[in-house]
C-alpha cells in the first residue's frame, strides 16, 4: 500500500526549508562564515554576499535595499516592525503638535500686528486711535473683542516649517460703529420741497481731487470753503450709511472713480485746494465749488449715503 502524502499546514509555526535554499545556506556558512561587520577579508566577504542578498530582496519586492532588514527570528522581526510603527505614530504626533502650535503662534502675531496697525489709523484731524484706547478702556476691550473674533484670509504652511498667516478687517460695520463719533445720528431721507432739477443739474456723488498735496485719511474727515465753513463732515451724514461704507473712500486713479457705483454715473467733481489749519485730514474747497455743492438742495442725499471720494496721490 502506498505511503500517503502528507500536507504540511502549520507554516505560520515554522516552514520547512526546501532543497535548494538549504544548499545555499549550507554554502554561505560553510564558505562565507566571517563577520560580516568586520574589516578583514573573510568579513568584508560576508558582508558583499549579505548585501547582494539584500538587493535580491528588495527587487523581488520592489523595494529599495536599504530599506531591507534581516533579522535572526520572526519574533524579532515583529517587535522591530511594532517598534518602527509607535516611532512613526509619535514623530506624526509631533509634527502635528508642530503645526498646531506654529499656527497659533502665527495667528497670534497677525492679530497683534493688526492691533498695532489700526492704533495709527487717525478718526479725524485732532484724534488718533491710539488716543482713543488709552482714554477708554471699554473701547479697548470692545476693539480686543473684535480683531480676536475676525477670521484669517490666510494660513500657508511653509517648507520650512513656518506658517504664515494673513488677516484681514473691514473697516466698516462693527468696527466703524466702534470708532465713529456716538454725535453721527441716523437721519431720515431728505424729503424737502425744491424746485424740479434739470437732468444735467443733478449729480450721484461727490469726487474731491487731492492730488497735488498730502493729506492724512480718516475715518471722520472734514471738506471746507475758503472760510473755513462746513461743506461736508460728520453733521451731513446718516450713521446707518456712515457705518456700512464709511463716511468717505480713498482713492488713487481718476478714472476708476469715474466708473464707481459709490459716486453714480455723473458725480460733482472739485478740486482740493489744501488741506485745513484744523489738521491734514481736512480739506479746503474754493467757495465757488462749495457753492456748487450747496446750491442744490438734492446734493445732500448723495452726502448723507456718503457717496464722496477723496482721490490721492
Amino acid at each position: 500500500m502506498p505511503e500517503p502524502r502528507r500536507v504540511y499546514l502549520d507554516h505560520n509555526a515554522t516552514t520547512p526549508i526546501r532543497p535548494e535554499v538549504a544548499d545555499v545556506m549550507t554554502e554561505a556558512l560553510l564558505r562565507w562564515g566571517g563577520n560580516p561587520s568586520s574589516s578583514y577579508r573573510s568579513g568584508r566577504e560576508a558582508k558583499a554576499k549579505m548585501d547582494e542578498a539584500r538587493r535580491t530582496v528588495a527587487g523581488l519586492l520592489g523595494a529599495e535595499p536599504e530599506g531591507v532588514v534581516f533579522t535572526g527570528s520572526g519574533t524579532e522581526a515583529d517587535n522591530l516592525a511594532a517598534r518602527y510603527a509607535l516611532h512613526a505614530r509619535a514623530r506624526h504626533i509631533d509634527e502635528a503638535q508642530a503645526r498646531s502650535v506654529a499656527k497659533s503662534e502665527a495667528e497670534s502675531a497677525a492679530r497683534s500686528s493688526l492691533l498695532d496697525l489700526l492704533k495709527g489709523l487717525r478718526i479725524d484731524s485732532r484724534q488718533s486711535f491710539r488716543e482713543l484706547i488709552e482714554q477708554s478702556d471699554e473701547v479697548q476691550n470692545q476693539l480686543r473683542g473684535l480683531v480676536r473674533n475676525v477670521q484669517m484670509a490666510d494660513v500657508s504652511y511653509m517648507h520650512d516649517g513656518t506658517v504664515r498667516a494673513v488677516i484681514a478687517l473691514r473697516l466698516t460695520g462693527a468696527f466703524a460703529d466702534l470708532l465713529l463719533p456716538k454725535n453721527i445720528l441716523n437721519i431720515e431721507s431728505v424729503r424737502r420741497h425744491q424746485k424740479s432739477v434739470k437732468p444735467r443739474e443733478s449729480f450721484t456723488g461727490l469726487v474731491v481731487d487731492c492730488r497735488g498735496f498730502q493729506v492724512t485719511p480718516a475715518l471722520v474727515p472734514l471738506i471746507v470753503d475758503e472760510d473755513a465753513r462746513a461743506v461736508y463732515g460728520s453733521a451731513y451724514v446718516s450713521r446707518d450709511h456712515a457705518v456700512q461704507h464709511g463716511m468717505v473712500a480713498y482713492a488713487r486713479n481718476l478714472e476708476e472713480i469715474q466708473k464707481s457705483p459709490r459716486v453714480g454715473p455723473r458725480p460733482l467733481n472739485v478740486k482740493g485746494l489744501r488741506t485745513a489749519k484744523t489738521g491734514r485730514s481736512d480739506i479746503v474747497i474754493s467757495d465757488a465749488d462749495a457753492a456748487k455743492i450747496k446750491g442744490i438742495p438734492s446734493n445732500l442725499d448723495f452726502l448723507q449715503k456718503c457717496r464722496v471720494i477723496i482721490v490721492l496721490d
